[in-house]
């Protein structure tokens, strides 16, 4: 007769034997798929741009997955001069199928389908953005000087609150140059709604460029200004509408801002990938990332003599988006910004904000 342990013993050895079943059966169904004998069908379609223009050369793929198995079948095809492909993949009605379009390592648009029935299928797809851009530009200091020997790597978002994509090579690196003697650059890529440039140089900080390929051309045009190293104190100024400076007055209610410096990405980790793996700028004591700015925040509600805030801000040296926000919530201030915004910080900066 059993008693209740050897019942939870024969309850446990059966979860475990499923557990075992299942294993075996999701990893059959994928290695079904690489058999001669699985049925074959075509999976075509056609590639464009949101122009209608066929796109040439991106990699497209059919992908047979089962949850709970890393392992993926892979059947793959190239688009021609008219944007179409045409792949032959191997069929199993317990297989989750997928289609992925990318170039260079980068997913550029995906269909998730499921399991689907027997037969030949269709995909077309209308990719936003640009396939082969170029983002080119100069790289500054404050002064107009071009910098020499600048990191830059790139990336993209489709939307501006997204996480940047990082542009990857045909090797899965990020993609990176350095810029010449004249502080010119040039990437190649596939970007989405947004091209993104990070720049690093140990003597400047970080900076960040984005810009549209609005007219669909392939060509994006991001200038950069970069600071300078070291530790930097930042005021505020606060003036009426003729420029003037306020002096000794707590601000009305409605005048009563919060003033953020923050850089809208933060691409610190891939710049320190691509240093280490490059052995880029010899004798650099830690890692880029280590004097990445962080978001600073000062609240302004009465000033001093000469017009300035209460209290400052210290910030490393670098270029900052400059944000004035309402001082009780997150939405925008009333008043503006009459510095240079983003704002290159490589030394002591004073930012006036004009208020009504």
């Amino acid at each position: 007769m059993f008693n209740r342990r050897s019942i939870g013993a024969l309850v446990l050895c059966a979860g475990l034997l499923l557990n075992s079943c299942s294993t075996l059966i999701t990893a059959y169904l994928v290695n079904e798929l690489l058999n001669d004998e699985a049925p074959r069908y075509k999976w075509t379609g056609v590639v464009q741009n949101t122009a209608g223009d066929p796109v040439e050369d991106v990699k497209v793929e059919v992908r047979g997955e089962v949850s709970g198995d890393d392992n993926v079948a892979v059947f793959s095809d190239t688009t021609d001069n008219t944007g179409s492909y045409s792949i032959t993949f191997r069929y199993n009605g317990n297989i989750s199928y997928k289609v992925r379009v990318s170039k260079d390592g980068q997913v550029l648009a995906e269909q998730s389908f499921g399991e689907v029935e027997k037969g030949d299928k269709t995909t077309n797809f209308t990719l936003q953005g640009t396939v082969n851009a170029t983002i080119s530009g100069t790289v500054e200091d404050s002064s107009g000087d071009p910098i020499e020997d600048v990191l830059l790597v790139a990336a993209s978002v489709d939307e501006l609150d997204e996480t940047p994509t990082v542009l990857l090579d045909s090797e899965n690196n990020p993609r990176y140059v350095q810029s010449g003697e004249s502080g010119i650059y040039s990437i190649e890529g596939s970007i989405g709604a947004y091209a993104i440039i990070c720049a690093y140089h140990p003597d400047h900080g970080f900076a960040y460029g984005y810009a549209e390929d609005s007219d669909g051309d392939g060509s994006v045009a991001i200038n950069l200004v970069m600071g300078a190293e070291g530790s930097h104190e930042v005021r505020v100024r606060v003036v009426d509408s003729g420029g003037n400076p306020i002096v000794l007055q707590v601000l009305s209610a409605n005048q009563q801002f919060r003033l953020r410096l923050d850089t809208r990405f933060n691409l610190g980790e891939t710049v320190d990938e691509v240093v280490s793996a490059e052995a880029l700028f010899p004798g650099l004591v830690g890692v880029p990332s280590d004097s990445h700015p962080q978001a600073e925040t000062l609240s302004v509600q009465a000033t001093s003599l000469g017009g300035f805030a209460e209290g400052s801000l210290t910030v490393p040296g670098s270029t900052y988006e400059i944000s004035l926000l309402n001082i009780s919530s997150n939405e925008p201030a009333t008043a503006i910004v009459n510095t240079a915004n983003p704002l290159a910080v490589d030394g002591d900066e004073t930012i006036d904000v004009r208020v009504n």
